[in-house]
C-alpha cells in the first residue's frame, strides 16, 4: 500500500514540474512574461532553467517507470549545463551558454542575461547528481536531494519574508519563485520513490543512515555560498577602490586641461579687449602665467593668424617690417593660410614660427572644426615641428573672432574669423606625474581614439604591470578632450593595496571544507554507535527473549505448583501444575489471596510465612496442609522466595504434594520397626555387616554369647570364627 502511494505521489510531482517547464518555455517563446516571471518584479526563469526542470522531470519519471539508465543520461545533460553555469560563475568568464538556445531580453534582478541563478545551477547539479547515481547507496542520494529541498526552502522563504538575499546571492541572478517551487517538487518526487523502493523490497531503512553525508553536504553548499558571496563582496570593494582610483586619475587629467584651455582662454579676451595684439604684449601675457609652474607639459602658447589668399602677400610685408627673418613654411596647395604669427616662450618654439598649420590634414581639420562650431579643438596624433625627439605631440586651438563674442551660423563665424589662440604640447609632457594620483598603485595607457592599436600610442606609465588575482586586470576608459576621444588601458601595478583581502574567502572555504568533513565523521562516528547500541539492545533483548522463554518453559512445565503473589498474598500467576494440584482453573485464583488453596489451619501460618523477612533465601521448605477445589486436604511441601518487580515485591512459592510421600515414609517406618522387634527375639545370634565387614546391627543374643553390649561393637570391622 506504501509504495503505491509514493508512486502516485512521485508521479504527480514530476508531471507539476513537467508543466511549468514547459510553461516557461513557451512564455519565452511567445514573449509571454506573465509565465517567465509571474510578476514584473520578480526574477524570470530563465531559458536554460525550465530546460532542466523538463529534462530532470523527465529523469524522475523514467526512474518511476524503472528506466533507470534514462535517468542517467539526463542527469548528464542537466549536470552539464548547470557545471558549465557554475564554472562561469566560480572562474568569471563567459562559455557562451547563457543564450545559447534563446536570447533573452528580461534584466529584472538578472546580472548576466539568459544565465542561471548560482543558486539554481547548485540545485540542478545536486539533483543531476542524484538522477545520474540513482543506483547507489540510498543515504548517498538522499543527501543530494536535501540539498535541493534546503535551497528551494530558503528561496521560498525569502519570497515570503522579502528577504532578498536568500534567494539570491550578492549582485547575482535571483532564483525564481517558480523555480523555488519546482526544486522543492522535485526533491519530495525523488526522495519518495527512493523511500518507496526500500519499502517494496522489505528492507529496513533508519533515516540516521543518510544524516552524516547529508549534513556534511548541506554545510558545504552553505560554505560554497559564503565562499562566493565573501569573494564578491571583496571584488566588488576592490573594484569600487580601482574605479574610484582610475576617477581621480581621470579627473586630474581633466583639470589639467581646463587649466589650458582657461589660459588659452585668457589669450581669447587680450584679443577681444584689444584691436590689434603685439609681440610684446603677448609676451607680457605668457610670461605671467607662468607656464613651467602652472601648465605642466605645455611647450607655450601662440596666436595662429588665419589669412584668404588675398591677403597673405600684404600680410608677410607688415611681418617682415617688425621680423626680418619671418617666412611662411611650408609651402602648400591650399588657397588660405593658418600661419603661426607669434608663440612664447619663443626660443622653445622657434622653428614654430611661420609655420602654416594648414599644411597637414590633421591640423587644418582640427583648426576648421575650432573654427566653425566655435568651439576648442584639439588635433589629433602628430609630431611637433620643434620636438627634435619626433614624439607624440597635439594641438589645442581655440577660435578668435573680430566681433569679440561667437557669430552666429557658420557662415557668420568664417566671414568674422581673426584666427586662433593655441598652445603646442607633448602627450608625454601633458600626462607624466598622474600616476602620483594613485600612488603608483595603477598603470595606464593611453591611445588617441577609440581603439588599442600600438600606433596610437600617446603615452605609456613607467610602471609594471601586476597580474591582479582580484578583478580583471585590465580596465578601459574612454574620455573626451576637446571634441578627441582617448582611450586609456588602466592596470592594478605590485603597490596596488586593496581594501579587501582577497585571500579571506579562500579561508572561509577552506574552513569549511575541512568543517564539512569533520561534520561527516562526526554524524557517521554517532550512526555507528547508535548502529552499536542497538545491536547492544537487540542482543539484550533476544537474551532477555530467550531468558523469559526459559523461565516461561520452567514455569508451565513444572511438576511442581508455582505460585507468584503480592506483599499482600494476592494471586498473580498461577501455572498448570498448581492448576492440576489444587483443580483450579488460572482465571478462577487471579486476583485471589493465597490463602484460597490452604486449609484455614494454616492461614494465618502462610501470612505469616509471606510476610517473614527471612525468606528472601531461596529454597526453605515448609509443611503445611493444602485445601483443593473439591475440599480435600492435602499435604504439601513449600518454599517461598522474594523477587522485586517494577518497584514491587512478590513471592514465589513453590509447592510440592507430598500426601503420598508421607504415606510411604509412615509405612517403611512401621515396617522397620515390625523387622527390629523379630530380630531381638530370635534366640540365634544374628549378625548384619556391610561390604567393609563392619558390623552394622546385631540382635540382643549377641550379650549372651560375648557379654557385651551389642552398642559397643556397632560399627566395628569383625570377624567371628
Amino acid at each position: 500500500m506504501y509504495f503505491k502511494y509514493a508512486k502516485y505521489t512521485a508521479l504527480v510531482c514530476g508531471f507539476i514540474v513537467f508543466v511549468i517547464g514547459i510553461a516557461v518555455l513557451f512564455g519565452w517563446y511567445t514573449n509571454n512574461h506573465a509565465l517567465i516571471q509571474i510578476l514584473p518584479h520578480f526574477a524570470p526563469m530563465q531559458f536554460n532553467t525550465a530546460l532542466c526542470f523538463l529534462l530532470s522531470s523527465c529523469g524522475l519519471l523514467a526512474l518511476l517507470i524503472g528506466k533507470a539508465w534514462l535517468a542517467e543520461v539526463l542527469g548528464v545533460i542537466v549536470f552539464l549545463l548547470s557545471g558549465i553555469t557554475l564554472c562561469q560563475y566560480i572562474f568569471d568568464i563567459h562559455l557562451y551558454i547563457d543564450q545559447l538556445f534563446m536570447k533573452a531580453d528580461i534584466y529584472t534582478k538578472t546580472s548576466h542575461l539568459g544565465r542561471m541563478a548560482p543558486n539554481t545551477a547548485i540545485s540542478f547539479f545536486a539533483f543531476s547528481i542524484a538522477l545520474f547515481l540513482n543506483r547507489a547507496r540510498f543515504p548517498f542520494t538522499l543527501s543530494f536531494s536535501v540539498v535541493v529541498l534546503v535551497m528551494s526552502s530558503l528561496s521560498l522563504m525569502g519570497y515570503l519574508t522579502s528577504v532578498e538575499e536568500m534567494y539570491g546571492w550578492g549582485s547575482l541572478t535571483r532564483m525564481a519563485l517558480h523555480t523555488a517551487l519546482s526544486f522543492m517538487i522535485l526533491s519530495v518526487g525523488l526522495t519518495t520513490i527512493k523511500l518507496s523502493s526500500y519499502k517494496s523490497i522489505s528492507i529496513k531503512f533508519d533515516n540516521w543512515y543518510a544524516a552524516p553525508f547529508a549534513i556534511s553536504l548541506t554545510f558545504f553548499v552553505i560554505t560554497f555560498l559564503a565562499w562566493y558571496s565573501i569573494r564578491e563582496a571583496t571584488n566588488n570593494r576592490n573594484k569600487e577602490y580601482f574605479y574610484t582610483l582610475i576617477n581621480d586619475t581621470q579627473d586630474a587629467l581633466n583639470l589639467r586641461y581646463r587649466l589650458y584651455e582657461q589660459s588659452l582662454r585668457g589669450g581669447v579676451g587680450l584679443f577681444n579687449a584689444s584691436s590689434y595684439v603685439t609681440n610684446d604684449e603677448w609676451l607680457a601675457y605668457v610670461n605671467s602665467l607662468e607656464i613651467e609652474k602652472t601648465l605642466p607639459g605645455i611647450n607655450g602658447i601662440g596666436f595662429i593668424k588665419y589669412l584668404s589668399e588675398y591677403e597673405i602677400e600684404e600680410y608677410l610685408v607688415e611681418m617682415k617690417k617688425t621680423h626680418p627673418n619671418f617666412s611662411n613654411h611650408p609651402d602648400t596647395l591650399y588657397r588660405d593660410k593658418f600661419i603661426i604669427q607669434y608663440i612664447e616662450p619663443k626660443e622653445k618654439n622657434k622653428e614654430a614660427v611661420g609655420l602654416d598649420i594648414g599644411f597637414e590634414l590633421n591640423r587644418r581639420t582640427a583648426a576648421e572644426k575650432a573654427r566653425d562650431f566655435g568651439v576648442p579643438s584639439l588635433t589629433k596624433k602628430i609630431e611637433l615641428v620643434q620636438d627634435q625627439q619626433k614624439q607624440a605631440g597635439f594641438l589645442l586651438l581655440i577660435p578668435v573672432y573680430k566681433t569679440g563674442s561667437i557669430p552666429e551660423g557658420v557662415v557668420e563665424k568664417q566671414k568674422y574669423f581673426m584666427g586662433w589662440v593655441y598652445a603646442p604640447f607633448i602627450g608625454k609632457n601633458f600626462l607624466s606625474g598622474l600616476s602620483d594620483v594613485s600612488k603608483g598603485q595603477l598603470s595606464f595607457t593611453v591611445y588617441d581614439g577609440e581603439y588599442s592599436k600600438d600606433e596610437s600610442i600617446i603615452y605609456k606609465s613607467s610602471h609594471e604591470e601586476a597580474l591582479s588575482h582580484v578583478f580583471e586586470a585590465s580596465v578601459s576608459t574612454q574620455v573626451y578632450v576637446a571634441g578627441q576621444i582617448w582611450t586609456i588601458q588602466w592596470s592594478a601595478t605590485d603597490a596596488f593595496l586593496p581594501p579587501g583581502n582577497s585571500y579571506f574567502h579562500n579561508v572561509v572555504g577552506s574552513f569549511g571544507v575541512l568543517f564539512s568533513v569533520f561534520l561527516f565523521f562526526v554524524f557517521q562516528q554517532l550512526v555507528r554507535s547508535k548502529e552499536i547500541v542497538a545491536q547492544e539492545v537487540k542482543r539484550r533483548t533476544s537474551q532477555l527473549v530467550e531468558s523469559e522463554n526459559k523461565h516461561r518453559a520452567i514455569f508451565y512445565n513444572s511438576v511442581d505448583a508455582i505460585i507468584t503473589v503480592d506483599a499482600e498474598g494476592v494471586i498473580k500467576s498461577f501455572n498448570p501444575a498448581a492448576e492440576k494440584m489444587f483443580g483450579y482453573e488460572f482465571a478462577e485464583v487471579i486476583g485471589e489471596n493465597i490463602t484460597v488453596v490452604f486449609s484455614t489451619t494454616y492461614k494465618d501460618y502462610i501470612k505469616k510465612l509471606i510476610a517473614h523477612e527471612k525468606l528472601h533465601i531461596i529454597g526453605i521448605s515448609k509443611e503445611a496442609e493444602g485445601l483443593k477445589k473439591t475440599g480435600e486436604t492435602m499435604l504439601i511441601q513449600l518454599s517461598v522466595s522474594v523477587t522485586m518487580f517494577k518497584n514491587e515485591k512478590l513471592f514465589s512459592i513453590i509447592i510440592r504434594d507430598v500426601t503420598q510421600q508421607k504415606g510411604d515414609e509412615l509405612k517403611l517406618q512401621e515396617a522397620l520397626s515390625f523387622q527390629d522387634l523379630i530380630l531381638q527375639n530370635i534366640p540365634d545370634l544374628i549378625f548384619v555387616k556391610n561390604e567393609s565387614l563392619k558390623l552394622v546391627k546385631t540382635n540382643d543374643a549377641y550379650l549372651d554369647f560375648f557379654n557385651k553390649p551389642q552398642e559397643e561393637v556397632i560399627g566395628q570391622k569383625i570377624s567371628v570364627k
